[in-house]
C-alpha cells in the first residue's frame, strides 16, 4: 500500500495541474507546479486525517483497483501507440488490444467467482488466449512496419510483456470485493459527469 500511495502521489500534482488547465480546479492550481503540489498535500492530508483505510469500508481495495486498472491501461497504451503509426493495422491492433484487456478482466472475474475448472478454462481460452493470439499475430505480422516511437515508449518483449502485465493486473484487480468495484464505478461515473 505504501508503494502504491507513493507512486500515486508523485504523479498527482501533474494531474491536478492538467485538471486546473481544463477549468475543473481553481485557476491558481494551474499557475504553478508548487500550487498543484501543495493542493495534493492538502487533499491527501485531509484524507489521511479523516478516512480510516484499515476499516472494511472498501477504500483500500478501491485504491488498489484504480491503480491496477491504470497500470493495465498503460500497458494497453504501449501496444496502441505502437499500432497507431501504422495505418493498415492501426484499427485492428487497437481493437484487438481493447478486446484482450476486456477479456482479461472478464476471465479473471469469472476465475475469482466460479469454482468449476472447466468453466474457468473455457473462459480463459475464449476471453484471453484467443484475443491474445489475434493481438500477437497482428503485432508480429506487422512488426517490421511498426516504428519504435521513442525510448520513452519502448518495452522489451512486445507484445508479450504488456499482455502478461495486463493479465496479472486484471487477476489481482478482480480479487477485490464487490464493494470496491461498486465504489469505483460510482466514483468513475461522478468523475465522467463532472468532466
Amino acid at each position: 500500500m505504501a508503494a502504491t500511495i507513493m507512486a500515486c502521489l508523485l504523479g498527482q500534482p501533474k494531474i491536478f495541474a492538467a485538471m486546473a488547465d481544463d477549468g475543473l480546479l481553481p485557476f491558481s492550481v494551474a499557475g504553478t507546479k508548487n500550487a498543484a503540489l501543495f493542493f495534493t498535500v492538502a487533499i491527501t492530508g485531509l484524507l489521511a486525517l479523516f478516512v480510516d483505510f484499515d476499516a472494511d469500508n472498501g477504500f483500500g481495495d478501491l485504491i488498489s483497483f484504480g491503480v491496477l486498472l491504470g497500470m493495465s491501461a498503460v500497458c494497453a497504451g504501449l501496444l496502441i501507440v505502437r499500432f497507431a503509426r501504422h495505418q493498415p493495422v492501426a484499427k485492428r491492433g487497437t481493437i484487438s488490444t481493447v478486446v484482450y484487456m476486456a477479456g482479461c478482466i472478464l476471465a479473471t472475474g469469472i476465475h475469482h467467482r466460479v469454482a468449476n475448472l472447466w468453466i474457468i478454462g473455457i473462459a480463459y481460452a475464449l476471453l484471453v488466449v484467443s484475443p491474445f493470439v489475434v493481438l500477437a499475430a497482428t503485432f508480429l505480422c506487422s512488426a517490421g512496419h511498426l516504428p519504435q516511437l521513442s525510448p520513452a515508449f519502448g518495452c522489451p518483449l512486445m507484445p508479450f510483456l504488456p499482455a502478461v502485465a495486463i493479465l496479472a493486473n486484471s487477476y489481482v484487480m478482480m480479487s477485490v470485493g464487490w464493494q470496491a468495484m461498486a465504489l469505483f464505478a460510482g466514483w468513475t461515473g461522478i468523475g465522467l459527469g463532472v468532466y
